[in-house]
């Protein structure tokens, strides 16, 4: 780390003191964080012709970083980093053209300079937020909700707030349905470049279209075609509801009312599949017809699991009923070798397998506090326990974990460990990832005995998380084709640690 006073007097280099004044901003390389020294780097890289210096500059002004604020300065700062072609400074001087801060508010020239920052790489991505806001509400251009969304997905790809939430907006059908039909034109062309290069949120559009009739001929076959396009991130649970919605009205394809619900679980919370799949639990299956009552306490899990953190209650209502229906038929003497498959998936499913989904999943309703906002874990630890009463393989994972969160022993939770490596001895496999627990038990056990308890908590989690990714990634696929990835990522992980 160069001496700052050094640095001040004789330092030429503009790179230096750009790279030294972001050290000083943020506290890095040693040194503590200090505005006014790396105010005074900037200014000096900025004499000396660094752009980015001069939108730092701006950004410091504007937030009175080291001194008051001062918005005027900071926008003149600003527009000469975006006169010398930064893309940083450009984004920074549209921001401040359409929010008139600094400077009047001038859309025209806003979109100018923001426009001209989202054409270089790198650019900011709040300058492809902004525009996308610009053109959704027509300001200094006209409104074009498609212009909008492909400003809104590329700002997302890079995790940008806003155009993430503006995206799961658009995601509702009913919202995205009146924004085409009030186009005065559909610029399906442009639409089809975005669905082609994986954009779901294109497909989407084109799907529904072609589904709906939207510009174009009812088409269920080429609606299915966007559908089943591979896509890209951000996640877009439309194109889930809209399969469920074919797949359950026949469209383009048999009615397939297994697929539908695996499909309206990917969508929601989106109101429509939520009432969907409230419907569909309103219709109990007959007290006889124990097959249809185990796929549909199944099912029923399922549903928990995703909806928890929407409604809490109304989860924890439908755990007990599910949990009811699983200790209804253990006791009309149905066992573990009277398995029922699950139609659309492959898995089985017992009266103790309900019953030890249900418990596990009220159980994390009182761990993470979703009930009543602060989380209970000896209520959480009740019911692991009963869970580990009907013989649930992750009881033990969650009890040895729960404990150390909730200040408990490092006995209790090495009691736990031990209790994983005697169920994996006496039971096989107890998780979805082959091969894997050995390895992951010996490294528990390990940190535990060096008092490295946080890091065996995390050893637990990464495990649990790449199950989760593996469970998750059977559907759609004929068969669970991520172990062999996700025992690799466990690998490295432990190599880490």
């Amino acid at each position: 780390m160069a001496d700052y006073e050094e640095l001040l007097q004789n330092c030429a280099d503009a790179n230096q003191l750009w790279n030294e004044g972001c050290n000083y901003y943020n506290g890095n390389n040693g040194v503590s964080q200090d505005y006014a020294k790396a105010f005074k780097l900037f200014e000096k890289a900025a004499d000396l012709g660094s752009s980015a210096a001069e939108s730092m500059l701006g950004y410091m002004y504007q937030n009175g970083q080291g001194f008051e604020k001062d918005e005027k300065t900071a926008f003149d700062w600003y527009l000469k980093s975006a006169g010398h072609g930064n893309a940083w400074g450009q984004a920074n001087t549209g921001w401040c053209l359409k929010n008139g801060v600094g400077i009047e508010t001038d859309y025209k020239r806003a979109l100018d300079y923001l426009q001209a920052s989202a054409m270089q790489n790198p650019h900011p991505n709040f300058a492809d937020s902004v525009l996308g806001e610009m053109y959704e509400g027509g300001l200094g251009v006209e409104k074009n909700v498609v212009k909008a969304l492909e400003y809104y997905v590329s700002a997302a790809s890079s995790h940008n707030e806003y155009s993430m939430s503006r995206l799961d907006y658009y995601s509702n059908v009913d919202v995205l349905r009146e924004a085409i039909c009030g186009l005065a034109f559909i610029p399906f062309e442009e639409i089809e470049k975005n669905a082609q290069n994986g954009q779901n949120i294109f497909q989407a559009i084109m799907a529904l279209c072609h589904k709906e009739g939207i510009g174009v001929k009812v088409d269920f076959t080429k609606a299915w075609t966007y559908l089943n396009m591979n896509d890209q991130w951000p996640f877009c649970s439309l194109k889930h509801l809209l399969r469920g919605q074919m797949f359950d009205g026949g469209q383009g394809v048999d009615v397939n009312k297994p697929a539908a619900f695996e499909h309206f679980l990917f969508a929601l919370p989106d109101k429509q599949a939520i009432a969907w799949l409230e419907d569909y639990f309103s219709n109990e299956p007959s007290s006889d017809d124990y097959e249809e009552r185990i796929r549909y306490a199944y099912r029923m899990n399922q549903y928990c699991s995703r909806l928890e953190r929407h409604d809490p209650n109304r989860t924890m209502a439908l755990y007990n009923k599910a949990f009811s229906i699983g200790k209804e038929e253990r006791e009309k003497g149905h066992n573990e070798t009277e398995s029922v498959r699950i139609e659309g998936t492959p898995y089985l499913s017992t009266p103790q397998n309900i019953i030890c989904n249900s418990v596990m999943g009220i159980a994390h309703l009182y761990e993470s506090g979703l009930l009543s906002g602060i989380p209970d874990y000896e209520k959480a630890i009740e019911y692991y326990q009963l869970a580990r009463e009907f013989d649930h393989g992750w009881s033990a994972y969650d009890l040895a974990r729960l404990y150390r969160e909730s200040g408990r022993k490092k006995e209790e939770v090495l009691l736990y460990i031990d209790e994983i490596q005697k169920r994996k001895e006496d039971k096989g496999a107890v998780c979805f990832v082959p091969g894997a627990e050995e390895r992951m038990i010996k490294t528990l056990q390990l940190l535990v005995n060096r008092n490295e308890l946080d890091k065996a908590i995390s050893l637990y989690n990464k495990f649990q998380e790449l199950n989760s990714a593996c469970d998750s990634c059977a559907f759609g696929n004929d068969g669970l084709e991520n172990y062999d990835a996700a025992e690799k990522s466990l690998s490295k992980f432990i190599r880490e640690l």
